[in-house]
């Protein structure tokens, strides 16, 4: 018994160092970001990390109120309602009624669309 928990744990171990490796590989964080920015402008990152903060902060707040975000040359940032409907639970065999609800949408400026048109992603 112990074998196979330890297998298994090895095994767990493994493929979440893997899919974290992975997920660092394609995909750059909020300390990434906020490094490169500190290193690009000079301020400390302190003081980077207190404005990304506060740029976010503020794109949910104003999101959260229903108020689009446009970002000239970058994109806008809006909500899309999505319609109630009728969605099956395999496992327990019945149906679910979802509500019509609001998901956040982000939409690229032409501009930036241009810009990254014909850049390969890494795999």
């Amino acid at each position: 018994m112990s074998k196979k928990i330890c297998t298994f744990a090895r095994f767990f171990g493994f493929f979440g160092s893997a899919r974290q490796e992975k997920y660092n590989e394609h995909n750059m964080t909020k300390a990434e970001l906020i490094n490169e920015i500190a290193i690009s402008t000079g301020y400390d990152k302190r003081t980077i990390g207190l404005i990304v903060e506060g740029v976010i902060d503020n794109l949910k707040g104003s999101m959260i109120k229903g108020e689009p975000v446009y970002l000239r040359g970058f994109g806008s940032f809006t909500l899309k309602t999505r319609k109630a409907k009728v969605a099956r639970n395999i496992r327990a065999k019945s149906t679910v009624e979802v509500p019509e609800h609001s998901i956040p949408y982000f939409k690229p400026a032409n501009e930036f669309k241009d810009q990254v048109r014909d850049v390969k992603i890494k795999k």
